[in-house]
């Protein structure tokens, strides 16, 4: 049901994100924690682009078809990120 993404560290000299990302996997799951009854309803709902960015994730990480443990993200703490890669 959640999905965790370990964060990619490496000593570059920037402040970056330390902490596992948590996205939940079933993105039908989310719109009925969400009371989201149609598709105008989700295009409306401030939680739009954070549905479509887990459903992209997990579409990607099954098609890639490695482990999570092989899986990360980055970000900095001044908001540069890289969602997914292994």
């Amino acid at each position: 049901m959640i999905g965790l993404l370990q964060p990619w560290q490496a000593n570059i000299g920037k402040r970056l994100v330390k902490r596992p990302k948590l996205h939940l996997r079933d993105s039908g799951l989310l719109h009925t924690l969400l009371a989201v009854r149609s598709v105008l309803d989700l295009a409306s709902h401030n939680k739009f682009g954070a549905s479509w960015k887990g459903f992209a994730l997990e579409v990607a990480v099954r098609a890639i078809g490695e482990r999570n443990e092989e899986l990360a993200f980055w970000a900095t703490h001044s908001g540069a990120e890289v969602d997914l890669f292994w």
